[in-house]
């Protein structure tokens, strides 16, 4: 059923032959630390993210081994130091692999005001 669907609506498309690839302008490097607040009704989180190669580079195999070792939803390093005594309400963690770059991104969600869940899940 669902493959007929797709044949009804997209069977006349035919491929571009001279479809190219986007070129995009090389990234700055990330030389330091960049801290950015933003205020809104959502409850208190934080959001840390490191820039890697681009997602169809062979290093998007290491960073998903790398994001299951810290958090697999059982006796990932987070799940184990910081969901499971209950230092954060919740951690989590995810590649995000882009045509340019890719980004690995750790989440905790903590609680109250506090640095401490900063320095617990960069320590990890």
């Amino acid at each position: 059923e669902v493959i007929a669907i797709i044949d009804k609506y997209f069977s006349s498309w035919k491929a571009d032959p001279n479809l190219t690839e986007p070129q995009y302008a090389p990234l700055k490097p990330i030389t330091q630390p960049r801290d950015t607040t933003v205020y809104g009704q959502e409850a208190e989180n934080v959001m840390m993210a490191w820039r890697f190669d681009r997602g169809n580079s062979l290093q998007q195999d290491t960073l998903t081994i790398i994001n299951q070792l810290l958090c697999n939803g059982k006796a990932g390093l987070f799940d184990v130091d910081l969901n499971q005594p209950m230092k954060v309400q919740a951690s989590d963690n995810g590649v995000d692999a882009m045509t340019p770059c890719s980004s690995s991104m750790v989440c905790p969600r903590r609680d109250r005001a506090s640095r401490k869940c900063d320095s617990c899940c960069s320590e990890r």
